[in-house]
């Protein structure tokens, strides 16, 4: 019955998607590796603004944790690359029934994309110097949890360990 209900969202995908035309931005990277592995739930998409107001977004899929693809979001994050935003959209594995695999599989692939474009950004001419998370649903544990090491890039909250060494512990 799953398969039947993901074989249906992806139609109905393939159909409404073009119904809808992308936002007009300087440049679009597909397809990126983020983990040398050459696996296709490893790729990343980069819009880049014409106009870059320094803020990357990295958009997190929705799905229930077994649908989804990065593709799907491509008007959406061409909107906000519209306006000046840096995008990421990444692939991550999805729940199948024939593999085991687990949600923290999932968040340590997020994390993964994230780190591969902060650790690549001048590579990939990024400009960004804050990073937004943004996802279509929010009860996603991805988000919850990747939020706390883009915090940490933010500089909104330092590691207990810097915070010791700046007052002499």
């Amino acid at each position: 019955k799953i398969d039947n209900f993901i074989k249906a969202m992806r139609d109905g995908d393939i159909h409404f998607s073009s119904l809808y035309k992308e936002y007009e931005v300087k440049e679009v990277k597909r397809d990126i590796q983020y983990i040398d592995d050459n696996d296709f739930n490893h790729r990343l998409d980069i819009f880049i603004p014409e106009e870059n107001n320094k803020v990357i977004i990295f958009n997190i899929h929705g799905g229930g944790y077994c649908y989804g693809y990065k593709e799907q979001s491509n008007v959406f994050c061409s909107y906000f690359a519209n306006r000046g935003f840096e995008v990421v959209s990444m692939n991550y594995t999805l729940m199948d029934k024939d593999k085991e695999m687990s949600i923290e599989t999932q968040i340590t692939e997020v994390i993964s994309s994230i780190y591969f474009v902060i650790k690549n950004k001048e590579k990939l001419s990024l400009k960004f110097e804050k990073i937004v998370l943004l996802n279509d649903r929010l009860k996603n544990i991805d988000f919850v949890v990747t939020a706390e090491c883009i915090v940490k890039y933010n500089g909104i909250i330092k590691d207990n360990k810097s915070s010791n060494k700046k007052k002499g512990k």
